[in-house]
């Protein structure tokens, strides 16, 4: 019999692993921000003169590496929750600091004028219910993210049902991101 053979983990193991993932998840969030290959495809051609070739290798490169050193799991959640930050959180709050930081441009802006404004007098001025919203949204997000979290781990750590994400490094082609954007319009509805 050999003693150093792996066995299967108990109830008690995967239940455990389930509860301290999370905070191995967050617990050094900051290597995979670094490892981020839009960065290094966005920042490499404004320090040198590389050929388009090249970027493209050093993009492949720091995917590859991306891919190769983080769990498909974690790779989710933090591309989610970046893609929420970027394209929701960001311009959400650049709209209220407008909107807060000049009115009377932005009363010309909106179709309803100054009822529309966060801050305005029909929305109780700057002690108004502003920040409770703007609270709420951000914590929407993120429970979106925390449940889809939440509902990935159940199926993939506990059920051991294979994820449905597909990662790979390959890196994704024009056309197969257009026909994906496709698609999802389709399917939306």
């Amino acid at each position: 019999m050999n003693i150093f053979q792996s066995a299967q983990p108990s109830l008690l193991d995967r239940a455990w692993l389930a509860i301290r993932y999370p905070y191995d998840l967050v617990r050094n969030p900051l290597d995979a921000l670094l490892s981020i290959p839009a960065l290094s495809f966005l920042l490499i051609p404004t320090f040198s003169s590389y050929a388009t070739s090249l970027n493209l290798l050093f993009f492949y490169v720091t995917w590859s590496t991306l891919i190769l050193s983080n769990s498909p799991l974690k790779i989710e959640v933090l591309g989610t929750l970046g893609i929420r930050i970027l394209f929701y959180l960001l311009p959400a709050t650049a709209f209220l600091v407008f909107d807060s930081a000049t009115p009377n441009i932005a009363v010309k802006a909106k179709e309803h004028g100054e009822a529309a404004l966060p801050m305005g007098e029909d929305q109780g001025g700057r002690n108004g219910r502003w920040w409770r919203t703007a609270l709420v949204s951000a914590g929407n997000v993120l429970l979106g993210v925390v449940l889809q979290f939440g509902m990935e781990l159940v199926f993939t750590k506990l059920l051991h049902i294979r994820s449905a994400l597909k990662i790979s490094t390959t890196l994704p082609m024009p056309w197969a991101i257009a026909i994906d954007l496709i698609r999802g319009l389709f399917l939306r509805e």
